[in-house]
């Protein structure tokens, strides 16, 4: 799978993050989605999800599991198609967005972690197909 984490640089500070001023290059999704690199971005729900007894942590793993899930389908369903139509497979990746490089280390923790997806990310062999990037948005 490939995923590509991402994240402002920034310093969180009690009022409104700082934002770096020594960002080189910036490529917004905007642009890439213009450009034609990347599709509309689609956003996974559950039908009836109730997040009113979870804790922010809890919500936000079951989401990215929830879309993980849909992702690992969809590459399954593009390379079976490449397989019988003789194309060329697609690299299908999933984007991640994080509020900051921060939050985009959390969230690699995350999913190289035991708790998540039952730990199926967790060693080298299922991280090799992972496309781990922090940049800048």
């Amino acid at each position: 799978m490939g995923l590509e984490l991402t994240g402002t640089p920034s310093v969180e500070t009690s009022k409104k993050p700082i934002y770096s001023k020594y960002v080189i290059y910036e490529y917004s999704l905007g642009k890439a989605i213009t450009d034609g690199f990347v599709k509309d971005p689609a956003v996974v729900t559950r039908k009836d999800f109730n997040p009113a007894s979870l804790l922010p942590g809890a919500i936000e793993q079951i989401k990215l599991e929830d879309r993980i899930y849909l992702h690992e389908n969809i590459k399954a369903e593009f390379k079976t198609y490449a397989l019988q139509t003789g194309k060329p497979i697609v690299k299908y990746f999933m984007l991640v967005i994080a509020r900051d490089t921060n939050h985009a280390s959390q969230l690699l923790d995350l999913i190289k972690s035991n708790e998540f997806a039952e730990g199926y990310y967790k060693d080298n062999e299922n991280m090799a197909n992972f496309l781990l990037e922090m940049n800048p948005t």
